[in-house]
């Protein structure tokens, strides 16, 4: 008798090991076509009747595992992972209750439109969302609780323009927003005083500049392929800091190139341009230059707890400071007619 069960045991196994599929995977879990060895990402998929157990892996180390279980109309999906645990319950293809380490939400619907979203923590209301529609069933206003504070959006549409506006019913201040073909501008007011104006002056092929101004400066990013690569300040329409921002083909920071002119504030002429160039490696600081009117006047070099700045005189080097976890350790002098 023991016998057979055990054999209806590995037959069992048997049968549940061929609905176990791996395939390559990229980092969220998705499935990219047929596993390969060197696959950096890949997933093992597990499928029996009412359960799909999804396991992510990482060089071969388990990062993630999805149980998505349905029974009738209710649906659940678990996800443990090594930043949290979640929880997601769906009803009718309709989330009515998440659950995020020790954060709850819970969804409710009127006429399957979201009317209310609650967020707690420990049986305690953090956030009260209640979604109000038009007779259109267009969303017309949200009203959110939080911290003791209400705010209000109003939502109007036409063709190719939403109008946002984001009120605070305790302050009176309010932003106006308009999206138009996916384009945002921003007004911020207090008491119908003019905060803030955020706009888009120019838009070309995946580039985008956005210019903020408030009552005394300007600011302008240049962002294009959805990375910002310069931020430009202006005081009295004068250029007077700009960052520029180089990437590698990983799209991580190589470079930042940050210029601030010095201006007489009497004749609004610049006499004096300050430069810090920042280099980096793998988005870690590797070197930074500093720079007066263009010539240079010291440099960091970074190497773990390792620091070396070399100070320079009328752009050649006379002193080398050698620091260990912010401690001196070595100085060195030279003439500053020597070479390196």
């Amino acid at each position: 008798m023991k016998k057979k069960a055990f054999l209806i045991g590995i037959y069992s196994l048997f049968l549940y090991s061929l609905f176990a599929t791996t395939y390559n995977s990229n980092a969220i879990g998705q499935k990219l076509g047929e596993y390969y060895p060197l696959s950096e990402y890949y997933l093992i998929e597990e499928v029996s009747k009412s359960k799909t157990i999804k396991k992510l892996y990482k060089n071969d180390k388990l990062i993630e595992t999805k149980e998505i279980e349905e029974k009738e109309n209710i649906k659940t999906i678990s996800i443990e992972s090594n930043d949290n645990t979640s929880f997601k319950t769906f009803k009718n293809d309709k989330i009515i209750s998440e659950k995020i380490d020790d954060i709850t939400i819970i969804y409710s619907y009127d006429n399957n439109l979201i009317s209310n979203k609650t967020i707690s923590k420990d049986k305690k209301i953090l956030s009260l969302k209640k979604y109000i529609y038009d007779n259109e069933n267009k969303l017309s206003m949200i009203i959110e609780i939080k911290n003791n504070k209400i705010q209000t959006k109003y939502f109007s549409f036409s063709p190719n323009l939403l109008s946002i506006i984001l009120y605070n019913n305790k302050s009176n201040n309010y932003i106006e927003s308009r999206i138009n073909k996916s384009i945002i501008n921003s007004i911020e007011y207090d008491n119908d005083t003019l905060l803030n104006n955020i706009e888009v002056e120019e838009q070309n092929e995946n580039e985008i500049i956005l210019v903020k101004n408030d009552n005394k400066s300007k600011e302008k990013e240049y962002y294009k392929d959805g990375l910002l690569f310069k931020k430009e300040t202006y005081l009295d329409d004068l250029l007077i800091k700009s960052i520029e921002y180089e990437y590698d083909e990983n799209y991580l920071l190589k470079k930042e190139i940050i210029s601030e002119k010095i201006l007489n504030v009497y004749t609004k002429q610049y006499f004096k341009e300050n430069k810090i160039i920042n280099f980096y490696k793998d988005s870690k600081l590797e070197k930074t230059q500093t720079f007066e009117n263009g010539i240079i006047v010291s440099e960091f070099t970074y190497n773990d707890n390792i620091k070396i700045e070399n100070i320079y005189q009328n752009g050649k080097p006379y002193c080398t400071i050698t620091l260990d976890n912010d401690k001196i350790i070595d100085i060195q002098y030279r003439e500053v007619a020597d070479d390196l």
